[in-house]
């Protein structure tokens, strides 16, 4: 006799997130590896929020999957980036990467 354990895996899952700030330009270039067990279209919504916690920039994005590991890349543009400093140690938040 033998109980199965059921596990919950979303058709879609995100992975190594990567998120490299330009204080130059205020390019945010952020890529991530999304893994599907099949062909799929999937929208991603990427928010970055401003050290004062409004919304610097978003992104929402259609894009197609296939089967196993797909690499995806973006740039974000933040207008007017605060920089870090020890006196303003402005920390902006990536979140909603769905």
């Amino acid at each position: 006799y033998y109980t199965p354990k059921l596990v919950f895996r979303p058709k879609c899952r995100i992975e190594s997130p990567v998120c490299v700030p330009d204080m130059h330009t205020g390019d945010i270039n952020i890529a991530f590896n999304i893994h599907t067990p099949f062909d799929t279209s999937a929208k991603w919504n990427i928010t970055v929020l401003s050290p004062n916690g409004e919304v610097a920039v978003t992104e929402d994005k259609e894009i197609s999957l296939i089967k196993g590991k797909t690499e995806q890349k973006t740039v974000l543009n933040v207008s007017s980036p605060m920089l870090w400093s020890c006196e303003f140690p402005n920390l902006y938040k990536v979140f909603n990467l769905s």
